[in-house]
């Protein structure tokens, strides 16, 4: 058992020393290192030898790219910057008022109108298309083709076509020529009469039955909005035609309307409220409208007054209509009680 153990202490002995042997063999001497000391330089440079001159080296180049100058006067040299010419008068382009473009009327026709209480939203109205013959209730807010119905009275309907126009149609034709709206539509004789050159008479119940929207007054007086230095300074009468509201109000075109009763009208609030001034006023009151005109200030002054009545006119009047008034009136009374029950109940056509 000894003799393997003896065997391998012997074999590592051996190998111990083959490698210390092998590496002190294989070692690397260092040479040893000697500090090296700069030798001081004894030799002086003279200016002489360092003065070379560039620009004939420059000159004489060996492949011909030098190109001489050739030396300017300074009198030559001149530097005119020409003057420019005054810009052209250019005419400034006005661009053309677009003309108006009224739609062709709507193409239906009024069968009935149900009037419910004083509920407008319960109204209704019979409305048939005459190409179809089709009858359909229609009630505020619904539309007909471009058109919207804004508004159902007793004897009529109102429309607003898409582009602003209004459209009214009557139940009757008779009751478009009674309507006092429209009756005197050109004709403002009865509304406004000349007392002088700045004062005027207007009959406030016409004139509230014949305009009834600040929006319709700015539409017949052509009214836009006037400016001076970038700021509003009132209201422009456009275009005063012979015979129109303008004209009987004794407006020109190109007034401006400054303030009416001490209200201005710079803005879209002063307007309204000047609007809202105006309608509350009762007969007797004065209105009065500050203009300038030519840049010239003038006031003009409207009286609210009824036309004055012959007293005796009408008690002559009254007096023959009071046959058989009572019976009249019952009787107008019952044919509306019939019919209102008649259209509300069974749907029928009133009897005419």
């Amino acid at each position: 058992m000894k003799h393997p153990f003896w065997i391998i202490n012997s074999f590592l002995a051996l190998l111990t020393l083959v490698v210390l042997l092998f590496v002190w063999l294989s070692g690397v001497k260092i040479p040893l290192r000697y500090d090296m000391d700069p030798l001081e330089y004894d030799y002086v440079i003279t200016d002489g030898e360092l003065d070379i001159n560039l620009r004939k080296i420059y000159e004489d180049d060996l492949f011909d790219t030098f190109a001489k100058e050739t030396p300017v006067s300074p009198a030559i040299i001149r530097h005119e910057i020409p003057i420019p010419q005054p810009p052209r008068e250019q005419q400034a382009f006005v661009a053309k008022k677009p003309e108006p473009k009224f739609l062709d009327p709507l193409d239906i026709t009024l069968k009935g109108v149900i009037i419910v209480g004083t509920n407008e939203s319960k109204n209704r109205a019979i409305i048939a298309d005459n190409k179809t013959l089709i009858e359909t209730t229609y009630k505020t807010g619904n539309s007909i083709e471009d058109a919207q119905l804004i508004r159902i009275f007793g004897k009529k309907v109102l429309f607003l076509r898409s582009n602003g126009q209004q459209e009214v149609l009557y139940l009757h034709e008779e009751d478009a020529k009674l309507d006092p709206a429209y009756l005197l539509e050109k004709d403002w004789s009865q509304v406004i009469k000349k007392i002088n050159n700045t004062t005027y008479a207007v009959n406030p119940t016409i004139f509230v039955q014949k305009i009834t929207n600040l929006a319709r007054f700015i539409d017949l007086l052509n009214i836009s909005t006037a400016y001076k230095d970038g700021e509003s300074i009132g209201c422009q009468i456009g275009n005063v035609a012979p015979g129109s509201l303008g004209y009987v109000l004794g407006l020109q075109k190109n007034d401006i309307l400054l303030s009416v009763n001490d209200i201005p009208t710079i803005n879209t609030d002063h307007r309204i409220d000047a609007y809202k001034h105006v309608i509350n006023l009762v007969d007797g009151d004065t209105v009065s409208a500050e203009i300038q005109r030519n840049n010239e200030k003038i006031t003009l002054m409207y009286k609210l007054e009824k036309p004055s009545i012959n007293k005796k006119n009408i008690d002559q009047k009254n007096s023959q209509n009071n046959v058989g008034a009572d019976h009249f009136s019952s009787t107008v009374q019952q044919k509306r009680m019939h019919d209102r029950k008649m259209m509300l109940t069974h749907g029928k056509k009133p009897e005419m």
